[in-house]
Parts: C-alpha cells; structure tokens; sequence
C-alpha cells in the first residue's frame, strides 16, 4: 500500500460512507436530531442572493415570512457557496447539496490520511486512521442525524489540514506553507465558528510542540541551513594524523544548535502570520458576526435547551453496542463515541505506552493522547467550572460538539496500531482487518430516513410553508438572528398572506395617492409613491437591518426601524416620488471585506509552491464526476410529482412532501390521495376534501363487529398555532366513516380572519387513534394535507365597540367560555381606523373580586397569526384566545376579565378594558 495507491484506496472505501445519499430518492429526514430541510432553505436562498448580484450573501430575502433576515451575516457559508456552485453548475438544490456532503466526506478522508502520513511515517497507519476518521460516528451523525450542520460536518476536513500545514512549516518554512496553513484555517473559520472556536486553543498548543519537538530531528530541521561538508560526522578517535576532530564537531553542534533556535524563531513567526492570514482571509465574515452582533438577538443563543449544563456525557459518553446506535430516544443517544472507536482509541494509546521509545514522532503520539483525553474530559461534567467561567466558551453550546476534536484525536492513535511490529503484509492485514470493522460497526447500524421529495417540490412557496408550520425562521429555531427592533418575534406577515408579494407601505400617518411597485430585487426595492397629505410616515414590508438605506428622488433619505415591527420606516413629503431600498455594505462590512481582499492577494503572492501534486487532482476529478453523474441521473429521471399526496407532519417530517406509496396508517390503510375543490377559499363559504383510500389486509372497509369497530376519519380545519402553542385552534372539523372515498364538506366560519390554515387528518377506530407510520414503520405525528388560503369575507361585517384602546384601535365584543376546567376559551372583535406599524401584544388577565391576579396570558392576536401590522383599517378582525386557570377555581360574577393592548418592546400599555364575567360568559 504505497502513496497513492494507499490514498485512492481510502477514497474508495470512503466512498461507502456515502451510499445512502446517492442511494436515497430524496433527501435525508432528520426530524429527530436536526432539521434537513434547513439546508433547502438556505442554499435556495444563497442561490437567490447570488443570482440578484449580491456578494458576499448577507441577506435572505424570503425569509421571516417574506420580511427579510441577516441569516448570512452570522452564520458561516463556505459549504453553501460550494453548494450554489454546483447548483450553478447544472444541478438540482437536492443533487448540489448530495454533491456537497460527498465531497465532504472525501475530502475529509484525503486530509486525514495526509496528516497520519506525515505524522507516523507509514501508508497503513494513514489508511488506517484516515478510515477511522472518516467513519467516526459523529462525522456520520452530522449528516445522518443532524441534518442541518453542513457546516460543522466540513470542519473535518480542516482539522488535519491545519495540523498538516504547521507541521510542513516546521520542516521547512515557505511562503507556499504559509498560504495553506492560512487557507485551512480560514477554511475552518468560515466553515463553521463554533468549531474554529474550540479547536484553535488546541491549534496553539500544536503550534508550541511543532517548536520545541520538530518534525524528525535537528538535522532535518537545519540540513538546508548548512552545506555538506559543515553536517555532523561521527565522533571518532585520533586519525592517522593524530588529529582529533571532535572539537571541530563540537563547534559545529554549537552552531547547529544555534541555527535550530533560529529556524525555530522563524517558524513561529511565519506560522503566526499564516494564522493571522488566515483570519484576513475570512474577516469578511468573522468581523461583521462579531463587531454587529448587537443589532440582532442572540439571546437564545446561548439559555434553554442551547445552554451546555443539559449536555454533558458521562456514563452515556460511549455506546456499549457493538454497532453504533443512531436513534434518539429515552435512554439512547447518537451523540456519543463509538464502542469500537473507543476500544482501539485506548488500544492505541496502549501501543504507545508500551513502544514509546520507537515511534518516530513521540512528542506527536503524546499530543494527541493529551488532545483525546482533554476533549473527553471537556464532554463530562467534571468540566463544568472551566465551562462556567470562560467567558466564549459557552457558545459552543452543546459540550458533545467536541466529539468531532475527540475523533480527530482517537483516529490518529488508531492509526498507530497499523505501525505495530512485524512485517509489512502483517501491517497490512492489520490495518484492512481493523478498518473493515471500523466500517461495519459504523455503517451496519445506520438506518437513513428520506423525505420523499424531489427539486419540484423545493419552491418558494414549499419553503415558506414549511416557515410557518415550524416557526423556525430562517433557517433557526430560536429565530436568534431577528433584528433587534423587531420585538416580538413574527409568525406570519403580510407579505405571506399577499402570495410573497410585497405589499403596499402600511401609512402610519398621512394619505397617499398612489403606490406601485416598480422593481424588486433579493437587495432592493423600487416604488413609486405618491404622498396625497403634507407629509406620511411609511413603514415598508422589509425588516431595518444595517445596511438598508432609502434614496427618494435620488437623493439619500433617513429611514430607519419602527418600534415593534422593525419594519424599515420612511417619512415622505407631498407629492410624487421614487424610492429606492437597497441593502448595502456598512463600514464595518466594507472594512473587513477590504481586509479579506488583501489577505487573498497577499495568499497569491505569498503561493510559489503547488499545494498538491497534478496526479493526485486530476485522480480526484475524476473520482467526483463518477460520484455525481448518479446524481445528474437521479436529477434527469425525476417525474411529475403528484399534488393529491402531498402531506406534513410536524413531529418528523415538517416539511410538505409528496408520498408516493401513499400514507400509512397502522399496518392495513393507507390514504391514497386527495382533491381539494379550492385552494382559496372565502370565509363564510364551504369547500370539499375528497380521500382516496385503500385496505391493504383484510376484505376492505370491513363492517364493525365487537372487537373491530368501523373506523372513521376526522378532518379539520385548522390554524399552525394549535400545534405551535398546543391549543385547539379549529376552524371546523367533521369525522365520516371511512370508505374507500370519503369526501368532507368543512365550513369556513364569516369571522375567519385571512391566512393560510392547515388540513389536519386522523383516523380513529373507535375511541382509539390510528397512528400514520413510516414505510420503516416509525410513527409520524399528525398527519396534514396541502393548506388552504382563506380569503377576507365578500362583505363587511358588523362591528360593534365596546372599549377604544387609545387611538390605536378599538375593542368589540368579547365573550368566553370555560371549555374546560383548567381553561377559559375567549373570543374578541378588533378594529383599526389607520394602517398599524407596530406588533402590538394583547394581554389577557382574570382577577378575583378583590382584585386579585389569577391567570395571565400575554400573546399577539391570534397567537402571532393574525399580527397588528397585517389588519387593514375598518376591517374587523377576531382574535381567539386559551386562558389557563386554576382547576379549582369557581368563577362567579364578581370575577372581572381585563384586556390590556401593549407595545412589547417598551412594555406600555396602549389602552385598557375591564368586563365582569357576567358581561362575557357564557354559561
């Protein structure tokens, strides 16, 4: 197993670790550890960006509901921009993505076994560990459990690269060492921060041992510092002349000794600049995430499930199965090593111990026996001080994240047991022995979900449903990167509500003439607007961010956030007028992205040397075009996708995607298909659902019996928020007995507010619920169908005021009823007389006859899905609530219900309103 022949080998073997996505039919499902679809949302929107002329991409445009969001601004894009690469190129989003994660796992295979190659000095150890690396159980769960860390599955290939590029510049410092030491670690900054984080402590530490233990020895170091006939000789005895030459080797020594601190000098000096040309080369990342992190919110970052304290490993650290787990469950955790790993890790600690004396690189061996037991210690608990106490490092978040540093470390002392004594055919049985194992733990015990779907399904209106039934933002779950004056956060906007159009300017102040959209752009927005009154305060459909500027008339204007909404605010004079929205670069953005020019003119002028030898690219070229044509294939055979089966779920797969063997419920239905007789539908009118069924066992629908009773099948209408806040938000709902057609007829009430709302389907057999499975048999959560879009009623509707809240908006009926007994169910009619700019909060509050605060409940209208900018002046609007009480709570006519409307970000009430129960319940 020499040079290459050794490399392709590995390559070939890692390629293993990539079937089941070029065998998949769609996408990964990772519902359980991560959400996959999270990179459709992202790289579509990279795309976006990209082909609107943006660059650097900053901006997603369709995201937050059509409002915009800084996703790219924080979060590292290097595996995206490769992705639109290829995506570019000729593929689909799902075939760029798949292209994208193959080359991941190559490319960390190829910079595995070049480290352990240079490190142990032997092509089975680097085959051995560059197996163990590849296969490492984290480094899989990042793509088959997780899904969504793209970016933290790229930092493999880094790790060894950087380690590599130091230990080349130890040997012999040049400027070509020095740009690939900076381009792996920019490589890894941009690849992931998280990870460059915690890895460049260790990337220090290396740094100094590469100093003080050199690769080889002395000579090695200092041989191109001294000609031949000054290199050390043997120290003998007198001569035939009786000179004595060891004061001669002596002197030499001294000066050896003395070029060795110079070179070693040099090398910390230029290795220092290769990191700080690293950072150069990034900062047009790294700068703005770091120096702008306040105008977003970040503190979900780093509290609640993301905050370290939950994630500790001790006893559950390594998995005692043979094959590693992959499932997620009570008691069972992917994120974990290996037992194997684990088991030859400590192996090859062993082998060290025992043969320290004869490895060629000791101090190497013990960095990395020191680098395994610090990133293990670092997953326990016991680390929990240095975690409490240092001020970045809780943004790791989650302290098993360090699993990929610690099979970074374990591969490398793996490889060591491939160097044991004995021959070479030995060596090599040993290292293919182990490696195949490796392998099979690893991989036999992988069961890959797949979403169905193919790149028809991956449209802007795919990817924006799938925004608003998970409420996860942009891409994230906690929405963290919203700016900040948008407070509290969105669940729908109007831009939703208008198809992703972009409305009209909501008019806080003033009349305007006309309005029209002209042009738009993923950075810009054209309009004409005519001002009828002296002067009108607009607010645009776009959330403020930094960068966003207003030009009217060619002229710059002061715009800036509205409070609450933070959409982007604008004030016009009367009169006709072009205004121009553009998100541009802010000096901070324009400096670092200047800084990173220099650094990658400085990297081409610094590169004299090849980073690779032309055999081993041209190999791996054509090893990527055989990995994608089966993708180009795969792309090229997609057929049309059937609409009738389109279904979601938000416990695994959130995400709307066809089913082409149909829906399975329990293990003898299957729902078939469906029509909708409308997809929009106007409140106060019915519409029909037809399901197509089918009995897999049995004689069909069979007739009820006393231990079988007749199945039936439940259809409701209704809002994203009863799954979102577990409350029962249902518009109308009927159950039929289930035949092999069975159509429903659902009713959209006349004071149904606008928006998209949701099918939700279940299938009883009695009082007991048929569960809809997986074709693996796993459960799914509830089953809904394509969404409906309700329109506003034809005709106006009575309104009737009860209560003004200020000059804001006025409150109308208002009735309850307790619809259970920890529940109080509240109904209440709003109106607006002017277009609202902010995201006002509704506050409801139940006090006891002497005044006493009982329950409390503070949510937006219609828990966010109906929000105070999307409600158009003299339209009346119902905003249907679930008040938690006490259970042994005895309500009387004395207790008193108060509505308060506020502004969430100053926490001042905008008016108030007080009903005794006797006024608003219904008994």
């Amino acid at each position: 197993m020499k040079g290459r022949l050794g490399l392709l080998i590995a390559l070939l073997l890692g390629t293993v670790a990539c079937l089941p996505l070029l065998l998949a039919p769609g996408l990964v499902s990772t519902r359980a550890g991560g959400d996959s679809p999270f990179l459709l949302v992202r790289l579509q929107q990279m795309v976006v960006a990209l082909r609107g002329g943006a660059f650097p991409v900053r901006w997603m445009p369709d995201a937050a509901y059509g409002l915009g969001y800084p996703f790219f601004n924080y979060y590292a894009p290097l595996p995206y921009y490769l992705a639109a690469l290829f995506h570019f190129g000729g593929l689909g989003t799902i075939g760029a993505l798949k292209l994208t994660q193959i080359m991941g796992f190559l490319a960390a295979t190829a910079s595995m076994y070049l480290l352990a190659r240079d490190l142990l000095g032997d092509e089975r150890g680097a085959f051995l560990a560059s197996l163990a690396y590849t296969y490492a159980p984290f480094h899989l769960v990042n793509v088959y459990v997780r899904g969504d860390s793209l970016g933290e599955f790229y930092a493999f290939i880094f790790y060894p690269l950087i380690f590599l590029a130091l230990r080349r510049l130890r040997g012999r410092p040049s400027p070509g060492n020095v740009a690939f030491l900076a381009l792996a670690y920019g490589g890894l900054v941009l690849s992931h921060n998280i990870s460059a984080l915690a890895f460049s402590p260790f990337v220090a530490l290396w740094l100094i041992v590469c100093g003080v233990s050199p690769v080889g020895d002395r000579k090695a170091v200092t041989a191109h510092l001294l000609p031949p006939d000054r290199q050390i000789r043997r120290p003998n005895r007198l001569n035939s002349t009786g000179f004595d030459p060891s004061g001669l080797d002596l002197a030499i020594q001294a000066e050896r000794d003395e070029q060795f601190w110079r070179a070693t000098i040099r090398y910390v000096r230029w290795a220092i600049g290769g990191l700080l040309l690293g950072l150069a080369l990034s900062a047009w990342y790294w700068a703005p995430a770091l120096l702008e992190r306040g105008a977003v919110h970040l503190e979900g970052v780093t509290t609640g499930y993301f905050h370290y304290a939950g994630h500790f490993r001790s006893l559950d650290l390594v998995q005692r199965n043979l094959l590693f787990d992959y499932a997620i469950g009570k008691g069972r955790t992917p994120f974990a090593m290996g037992l194997v790993q684990a088991l030859l890790a400590l192996l090859g600690a062993l082998a060290i111990a025992i043969r320290w004396r004869r490895w060629p690189s000791r101090m190497g061996s013990a960095f990395f026996l020191f680098l395994l037991l610090a990133t293990t210690w670092l997953i326990t608990p016991l680390s929990r001080p240095l975690w409490d106490h240092v001020p970045l490092l809780p943004f790791v978040q989650f302290p098993w994240r360090l699993l990929s540093i610690q099979a970074f470390a374990a591969s490398l002392l793996i490889g060591h047991l491939a160097i044991c004594p004995g021959s070479i055919a030995w060596r090599r049985l040993i290292a293919c022995v182990l490696g195949l194992a490796i392998i099979a733990t690893a991989m036999l015990g992988l069961r890959v979900e797949v979403l169905p779907i193919s790149d028809r399904d991956v449209t802007p209106e795919h990817l924006a449903l799938y925004e608003l039934f998970t409420a996860n933002i942009g891409s994230t779950v906690r929405a963290e990167y919203l700016p900040q004056a948008v407070e509290p956060r969105p669940y729908t906007s109007a831009v939703l509500l208008n198809g992703g159009v972009k409305p009209p300017p909501l008019v806080a102040e003033g009349e305007l003439a006309t309005v029209q959209l002209l042009a738009q752009k993923p950075a810009e927005e054209r309009w004409r607007v005519g001002v009828a009154s002296s002067r009108a305060s607009l607010a645009f459909y776009t959330h403020w961010f930094p960068g966003w500027r207003a030009t009217v008339d060619g002229r710059p204007a002061e715009s800036g956030p509205v409070q609450s909404s933070g959409l982007i605010g604008l004030d016009l004079p009367q009169g006709e007028h072009e205004v121009l929205l553009r998100f541009e670069r802010t000096p901070v953005r324009a400096v670092a992205e200047g800084v990173s020019l220099l650094g990658f003119l400085g990297v081409l002028a610094w590169l004299i040397v090849p980073a690779a030898r032309p055999a081993i690219v041209g190999g791996a070229i054509i090893l990527m075009l055989l990995l994608a044509a089966p993708l180009v294939a795969s792309q090229l055979a997609d057929g049309p996708t059937a609409p009738s089966t389109l279904t979601m779920d938000f416990d695994r797969m959130p995400y709307l995607h066809p089913n082409p063997q149909g829906v399975r419920f329990g293990d003898d239905l299957r729902l078939r298909g469906y029509t909708l007789s409308a997809e929009e539908v106007t409140a106060g009118e019915s519409f029909t659902v037809t399901l197509t069924w089918e009995a897999v066992a049995g004689d069909g629908f069979d007739t009820p019996s006393a231990t079988q009773p007749k199945l039936t099948a439940e259809l409701a209408l209704v809002s994203p928020a009863e799954h979102l806040f577990h409350v029962g938000y249902v518009l109308d709902v009927e159950r039929r007995p289930l035949e092999s057609s069975t159509s429903f007829t659902l009713s959209v009430p006349c004071e149904a507010n606008p928006g998209l709302y949701l099918l939700r389907l279940q299938v009883w057999s009695g009082s007991r619920e048929i569960r809809p499975l997986t074709e693996a048999g796993e459960p799914l959560g509830t089953t809904c169908l394509s969404p409906v879009r309700l329109l506003p009623p034809s005709g106006p509707r009575a309104f009737q005021p009860m209560a003004s809240m200020g000059d804001v908006a006025a409150l109308g009926s208002v009735e309850a009823e307790r619809v259970a007994p920890d529940r109080l169910e509240v109904w209440m009619d709003w109106q607006v007389t002017r277009s609202l700019s902010a995201n006002y909060v509704t506050s409801l509050r139940l006090r006891g006859p002497d005044g006493e605060l009982i329950a409390q409940k503070d949510k937006q209208p219609c828990y966010g899905f109906c929000p105070t900018t999307t409600w158009a002046a003299g339209v009346p609007v119902r905003d249907r609530r679930w008040l938690p009480l006490p259970k042994d709570i005895a309500l009387t006519d004395a207790h008193r219900l108060e509505v308060i409307l506020y502004d969430r970000p100053s926490l001042q009430p905008v008016g108030t309103a007080e009903f005794s129960l006797a006024e608003v319940l219904n008994r």
